[in-house]
């Protein structure tokens, strides 16, 4: 009786692994590399791609836009309680001709300013005014 329910136990067991076993399924990893390849192509916005070479991490992109409120151009994070500029972070994509990366929201959580792409409209005083506002800015941070 003892032995029957040990054998039964140790078959429910064995059963019970197989299934498991059964159930993960392994991705080679070039498999993996060529269907997110894929995906990012069929996502593509401009039809440019994003080519990635899984294997050895090395990266090469030809040009993304930034499209929307969905895809930053950058970010400027800040102290959290002062919103002391620390630094500024460059999204991997660029904004159109016509357009330039303004910030566009406060991300409380992240303690980031979100940059966006907009349509340039400012004139070519204001222009020159903000570059010498940048200048100043970083001869500060120095």
């Amino acid at each position: 009786m003892v032995v029957q329910r040990l054998v039964l136990s140790l078959a429910a067991l064995v059963t019970l692994c197989c299934i498991a076993r059964i159930e993960t399924a392994v991705i080679p990893t070039e498999e993996f590399g060529n269907k997110i390849q894929q995906m990012l192509n069929e996502n593509a916005v401009d039809g440019s791609r994003l080519i990635r070479a899984v294997e050895n991490g090395t990266e090469s992109n030809s040009t993304r836009i930034c499209v929307g409120d969905y895809m930053p151009c950058g970010w400027e994070v800040y102290e959290r309680f002062t919103r002391k500029h620390e630094y500024y972070v460059k999204s991997t994509c660029d904004c159109a001709p016509g357009f330039v990366c303004i910030r566009g929201r406060d991300e409380l959580s992240t303690s980031a300013y979100s940059y966006f792409c907009r349509r340039d409209t400012r004139t070519d005083d204001d222009r020159q005014e903000v570059c010498v506002k940048k200048e100043k800015k970083m001869e500060d941070e120095m």
